[in-house]
């Protein structure tokens, strides 16, 4: 059996590694969404929070600061739960767990992430854009062995969502770069005319950042209860699957990765705020084992939600989620 040991996700610890692109300002209107209650918002939160500053990162802070669900869906004051967690763990209360199951050796564990388990992680600026990849051993069916099949593995399966995305809005997928690569740009044509009642560019560029993917040797407790899974397999860097989106093509001097990768030259000027964009970043993370988020573009999302962004305080950095009946005209 692998040994696994404290300072885990290097997808998230090296986050200023993989600076997000400059986006190009969108002068254009957006549109009118149902705003939902998020009933696992500290969770939420939590895989989002290197969005926050340094010392607002740990789990303590984050589940002592945001409020948590109670039976009937609303949410009560956290406040104080977590503080005296040490205090209290003998009688078998989690306040890291959203149902409060009693597991008090869980909650030593969680309180310690915020004391280094990620190598120095709590330290520094908030940053602008978080993304990454993460796999089990096993997805699918399929044993995943190498850290080159991983990253296919992440590569086939965005092509496939990238289609699939795409077929729900009426548009076809032509690869313009990278086809077989790692940092694919895709043209999302619109077949037809006008499909949806909103921003519908005749072609949406959309080009993904698939980094390298590392095996994992450590362990963080509270990251693997919200994701249901002990990930083997992450992306390496911060932005480990970062999405550009715009209605223009690529055009320019290429993008150089510290590898020798090259990418489009994608401007990322998308908003970002329409139901076009909002059900592709809905299907590339439905799996669960990816998220995506950029606070330029107030922005987060995973497990197929996507969530509007506030202020970097634990309280307020996800405000709501963005209903997904809003996405597509009635009976699309």
């Amino acid at each position: 059996m692998k040994s696994r040991r404290t300072g885990f996700l290097v997808l998230v610890v090296a986050l200023s590694a993989c600076a997000t692109p400059a986006p190009k300002p969108y002068t254009g209107t957006t549109v009118a969404h149902v705003q939902e209650n998020v009933s696992d918002k500290a969770d939420v939160t939590y895989l989002a929070r290197y969005m926050l500053p340094g010392p607002k990162r740990g789990a303590d802070v984050i589940y002592g600061a945001v409020p948590a669900p109670d039976n009937t869906g609303n949410e009560r004051d956290a406040a104080g739960q977590v503080a005296g967690a040490a205090a209290t763990g003998a009688a078998g209360v989690n306040p890291l767990s959203r149902s409060g199951s009693a597991t008090a050796g869980y909650v030593g564990a969680g309180l310690g992430l915020a004391s280094g388990l990620f190598g120095g992680g709590d330290h520094g600026p908030s940053l602008n854009g978080v993304s990454g990849a993460f796999l089990p051993a096993q997805v699918d069916g399929v044993t995943i062995q190498t850290a080159e099949q991983a990253r296919e593995f992440v590569r086939a399966e965005t092509r496939r969502n990238i289609e699939t995305s795409a077929k729900r809005v009426g548009r076809q997928v032509v690869c313009v770069d990278q086809c077989d690569g790692n940092y694919p740009t895709f043209e999302l044509r619109k077949v037809g005319g006008q499909a949806l009642p909103y921003y519908d560019p005749p072609s949406l560029y959309v080009t993904v950042y698939i980094r390298p993917m590392v095996e994992n040797h450590a362990q963080n407790p509270v990251f693997e209860k919200i994701v249901g899974f002990s990930p083997a397999w992450i992306s390496a860097g911060g932005n480990g699957f970062f999405v550009c989106m715009d209605d223009q093509a690529p055009a320019g001097e290429r993008i150089k990765e510290s590898n020798g990768e090259t990418i489009a030259p994608n401007r990322c000027g998308g908003p970002y705020a329409h139901p076009l964009e909002r059900i592709l970043l809905r299907t590339l993370t439905a799996s669960g084992r990816y998220y995506f988020g950029w606070r330029d573009k107030a922005v987060f999302a995973w497990k197929g939600q996507v969530f509007a962004l506030g202020d970097i305080e634990p309280q307020t950095l996800i405000k709501y989620e963005i209903a997904p009946s809003t996405d597509l005209p009635e009976g699309k």
